[in-house]
């Protein structure tokens, strides 16, 4: 292969590998309800596992929550389409709450919130990457109010750069060496 056919195939390499994107997304909870067993949000769906929550403005600073009522209550976390995502981060947003409760994702991550209240609680490592759910379950305190659910999709190719290699590469196959 000649030096110039193998600058061809490093260039059109880098240009696959740069062409992917990272569909980051914050979940803010645009609604208010009242009791609720599901809800739907930005391609994702919260459904009940026990119990019910509400989106509510309990804490004004922030809007809308999600307010796990009862010291039982879980709600799971999936995309809609199913698929796997990356858990990112959470927001504890009630000043006055001693949230106590349990956060695990389907690759066995277990965050135990420490009571009083967490604030932003990041995620890392891979027991919260390409994950298929999370579950939230409060397990005491007075108040478990959540907001700005940061989730990141998986990894998409950008289809017309990923078109454009794979022409070169034809391209490229087709000339006589």
């Amino acid at each position: 292969m000649n030096m110039k056919m193998l600058k061809a195939v490093i260039a059109g390499l880098v240009l696959s590998v740069s062409a992917f994107a990272n569909a980051g997304l914050i979940i803010q909870f645009e609604e208010e309800s009242g009791n609720l067993t599901s809800y739907q949000e930005s391609g994702f769906s919260f459904d009940s596992l026990s119990g019910d929550f509400t989106l509510n403005d309990y804490s004004p600073a922030f809007g809308n929550q999600l307010y796990l009522s009862s010291a039982s209550d879980s709600v799971r976390v999936t995309q809609v389409e199913g698929g796997l995502f990356d858990f990112m981060s959470l927001l504890f947003t009630d000043s006055n709450s001693n949230a106590i409760g349990t956060i695990t994702s389907s690759n066995g991550g277990v965050y135990n919130t420490p009571g009083g209240i967490p604030g932003l609680v990041n995620f890392s490592g891979s027991d919260w990457m390409s994950v298929s759910y999370i579950d939230i379950t409060r397990t005491g305190g007075t108040f478990f109010d959540i907001d700005n659910i940061e989730v990141m999709s998986a990894t998409i190719p950008e289809p017309s750069t990923v078109a454009i290699f794979g022409l070169a590469l034809m391209g490229l196959a087709s000339r006589r060496f």
